[in-house]
């Protein structure tokens, strides 16, 4: 991973600049294994939850998925959502990275199946999770896949950003979670209009593990 960086920094020299990070996942799962990779990693880090402990990826339950019983009914849905949450804030409190990225990624999948699905409920936790990021110095991901997918908005959701932002939160990355070359850099400009409509003064970017402000 590092020496194919140092290849594509020097190919990119002059003509823009790369930074080294990583989507640390499930590092609850494995928080020895997270903090030895965390050690590593120079510029920045994202952490994130795609599976829960002992159970695949939320991608796994969409509609034509390899696990369409984890979705079977909405019940089945919303345990897992709690269960979701619950990580979220173990997560938080191992701390081992600078945003938390795609809050919300249960639902790209969900809504395939029950379009309805919300996380809503959790109101609450999230205000408290979100204290106690800005609290930490710990921000999260505006994750902008959602709206090139059939989700059709952002990770996390406008209403979620809001409360984000109502706990005191500024830090906030973008990201086009880009699979392909395609794709790269999409959605980022309206990422930043939704931003700055809520209110927010700037987005961030990471060096060394430290935050840059950059003004809307």
């Amino acid at each position: 991973y590092f020496a194919a960086f140092e290849e594509a920094r020097a190919a990119a020299e002059g003509k823009t600049e790369l930074r080294l990070g990583v989507e640390l996942g499930e590092a609850t799962h494995y928080p020895e294994v997270a903090q030895a990779i965390a050690s590593e990693i120079p510029d920045f880090i994202i952490g994130s939850v795609h599976n829960l402990t002992a159970t695949p990826d939320f991608y796994c339950g969409r509609a034509g998925g390899e696990n369409p019983e984890m979705y079977a009914d909405e019940a089945a849905c919303r345990a897992l959502l709690e269960r979701y949450v619950t990580e979220l804030e173990e997560t938080a409190a191992l701390g081992i990275f600078d945003v938390i990225g795609h809050i919300g990624y249960p639902l790209r999948y969900m809504r395939t199946l029950y379009p309805a699905m919300s996380i809503e409920p959790w109101r609450e936790r999230f205000a408290e999770l979100f204290r106690t990021l800005a609290q930490n110095g710990k921000g999260i991901e505006l994750n902008c896949s959602g709206l090139r997918q059939s989700l059709g908005e952002t990770m996390p959701a406008q209403w979620l950003l809001a409360l984000y932002r109502d706990m005191g939160g500024e830090i906030v990355t973008l990201g086009s979670d880009a699979h392909s070359t395609a794709h790269v850099g999409s959605g980022l400009s309206v990422g930043k209009n939704l931003l700055q409509g809520l209110g927010f003064k700037n987005y961030c970017v990471y060096n060394k593990r430290n935050v840059e402000f950059i003004t809307l």
